[in-house]
């Protein structure tokens, strides 16, 4: 196999994985955001159950979200060169993204029926932004 090819790979690989983590993230938090929570109100379960389950999926769309930013954040120290890395607009959405997790997950663990809606919308938008920026290109150097 040629150099070239292996950096044809590489730029392949490093574009998909960022599309599948933000695919994963985004529309994760979208549906839980527009369909299973609203969805909860009206199935009819008893109010501390629903307050319960509204609970662990937001704890575990954080931790989701989390996990696929910093994946984001790795596939672009590895696809930039290092002098563009800081001035990279999609690494500053990411790392926004990131304080926002670790902040709500703080929040939830000290107040445990606190509102998931106004970070979850916050991470919806970052995460559409992110939708209309290209993918990383993996450039050697």
């Amino acid at each position: 196999m040629s150099k070239s090819a292996t950096s044809e790979s590489r730029a392949g690989f490093v574009a998909l994985a960022w599309h599948i983590a933000l695919a994963f993230w985004v529309g994760g938090a979208l549906s839980l955001q527009l369909v299973s929570l609203p969805g909860l109100q009206f199935a009819g379960l008893a109010p501390m159950l629903a307050d319960d389950v509204r609970l662990v999926l937001t704890r575990m769309q954080i931790e989701a979200t989390l996990w696929c930013a910093a994946f984001q954040w790795l596939l672009l120290m590895i696809a930039s060169p290092q002098a563009r890395r800081l001035r990279d607009a999609r690494v500053l959405a990411l790392a926004l993204v990131a304080v926002v997790c670790l902040i709500d997950l703080f929040i939830q663990g000290a107040l445990p029926m606190y509102d998931f809606r106004i970070t979850g919308m916050l991470l919806v938008a970052s995460g559409l932004w992110l939708l209309s920026r290209p993918a990383p290109e993996y450039r050697k150097g």
